[in-house]
């Protein structure tokens, strides 16, 4: 008992210092959005760290993907992982008490399936909170003002000009 209270003690230094909260005025990735679209965002979004959503993914299933706002894919990471566990060990425990040796090869072969799925999946689950850590600041709104503004930076027709449109059809 006293190894997994160290264990348990140790995993959470290793949280508290590798899941740190952004800092206000701390230096940030460059952003891409509309100034005139982040000048009326009356609702600001709040940078994730990309580390942290990753290492909790890795610690507690779903845990990163709660953490970047996403409920719904957090309960399917839960699901999944979990689901893959208890396979897992539900074949192991028929492994154990399989006497026929071709009894015994379909649990092992079973048990070490669910064991490489269960790794895929805590991986996947890990880089999808980082990607989503990444995202967290992107900015969603529907306008389009920026767009229309590059667009038009960069050799295209200003919004109203006029234009002629050419259409095949076969």
């Amino acid at each position: 008992m006293r190894n997994a209270g160290s264990l348990i003690l140790g995993w959470l230094c290793l949280l508290s210092t590798a899941v740190q909260p952004l800092e206000a005025g701390a230096p940030t990735a460059p952003s891409f959005a509309s100034p005139v679209a982040a000048a009326s965002d009356s609702q600001a979004t709040q940078r994730r760290s990309p580390t942290g959503a990753m290492v909790r993914s890795l610690l507690v299933p779903g845990w990163g993907q709660w953490y970047n706002g996403k409920k719904w894919k957090a309960a399917l990471v839960v699901t999944t992982e979990l689901s893959l566990a208890g396979q897992a060990i539900w074949q192991n425990q028929l492994l154990q008490r399989a006497t026929d040796p071709a009894t015994r090869e379909y649990h092992l072969t079973n048990r070490n399936t669910a064991n490489w799925l269960l790794a895929l999946a805590v991986l996947l689950s890990m880089l999808d909170a980082y990607v989503d850590g990444h995202f967290s600041d992107f900015d969603e709104s529907p306008d389009l003002a920026h767009a229309q503004r590059c667009w038009s930076e960069v050799g295209g027709l200003a919004p109203g000009a006029a234009h002629i449109r050419i259409a095949v059809r076969l």
